[in-house]
């Protein structure tokens, strides 16, 4: 005796049907978080530490960004780390935790506009990979090393070309630098 497929069919139909007027989620497809500040540390090696803010509360396209300027010290060995946040609501929400936790789907590229400040990466992803979150920055001659653009990708397609890694762009922000 062959079973009917009715029961089959119909649950499938009304399980699909919940799931679209009551929002089954994708991860791949649910908008990014919103980051509206970047901050970096810069800890001097065996020295004092400094932190630097970008900060866009209104998003892009409002209110131009509020930005510290990098301070640094020439001829100096530096640990950073980046932070990012969305101060838009309340509590904050620290976004760099969900970047550690979804680390093979992130990379920070670090762009100084010279060769007086150059970085290296300093942590990895879950699969080896550059991330980004920590960096080892070495700073030369005063006066050079005129800004800084921090750029967080999301699903870059080759995270070994630090040029164009591809993907999209979740925060970009550039610092104005002073090394004296």
């Amino acid at each position: 005796m062959q079973k009917s497929r009715f029961p089959k069919l119909f649950i499938s139909t009304i399980l699909s049907t919940i799931c679209l007027f009551f929002g089954c989620k994708d991860t791949e497809t649910q908008p990014e978080e919103l980051i509206t500040t970047v901050k970096i540390t810069f800890t001097e090696v065996g020295g004092a530490e400094k932190t630097f803010v970008w900060k866009d509360l209104d998003g892009a396209g409002g209110n131009n960004p509020v930005i510290d300027t990098i301070k640094i010290a020439p001829s100096k060995a530096y640990f950073t780390e980046v932070e990012l946040l969305n101060e838009s609501v309340s509590p904050v929400e620290n976004i760099i935790d969900e970047v550690k936790n979804e680390s093979t789907l992130h990379l920070f590229l670090y762009s100084p506009s010279d060769d007086n400040l150059i970085f290296s990466y300093n942590d990895t992803d879950a699969n080896g990979g550059k991330l980004g979150i920590k960096m080892l920055a070495s700073t030369f001659s005063p006066g050079g090393g005129k800004s800084l653009k921090i750029t967080l990708k999301h699903q870059p397609n080759d995270k070994t070309n630090l040029t164009n890694p591809g993907g999209d762009t979740d925060v970009e922000a550039v610092f104005p630098v002073v090394i004296e």
